[in-house]
């Protein structure tokens, strides 16, 4: 990702068809973009939802006619997406899908 400077250590997430488990994302100073990369190896698009607690959080994936709560990552690609600093990310994959993902704390993008 040209532009992108990491400011903080990578966490990893376990992907499943169920919700995972909050994971916070700790930045050094005023981080407030986080790099998330799909590392599915097969067709898993996982569904990433950012926020600054986990009360609440859960993420779901979006199936035809029935909307999902979480920002879509295709297999073996990165987005950096904004969010609030030190935030928690939830991911799920499709039915039967699992994948891993990987989200760094940074700047730029």
């Amino acid at each position: 990702m040209p532009g992108f400077q990491a400011k903080g250590l990578t966490v990893c997430i376990s992907v499943t068809a169920t919700s995972s488990t909050a994971v916070q994302v700790p930045g050094d100073g005023d981080t407030y973009s986080y790099l998330i990369t799909n590392s599915a190896a097969s067709a898993n698009i996982a569904f990433v939802t950012i926020n600054n607690s986990t009360a609440g959080l859960a993420s779901s994936a979006a199936v035809s006619g029935t909307p999902g709560q979480g920002i879509p990552v295709d297999i073996g690609k990165s987005i950096v997406i904004n969010g609030p600093q030190n935030a928690y990310l939830t991911a799920i994959c499709g039915s039967g899908g699992t994948a891993t993902v990987y989200a760094t704390p940074g700047d730029g993008g």
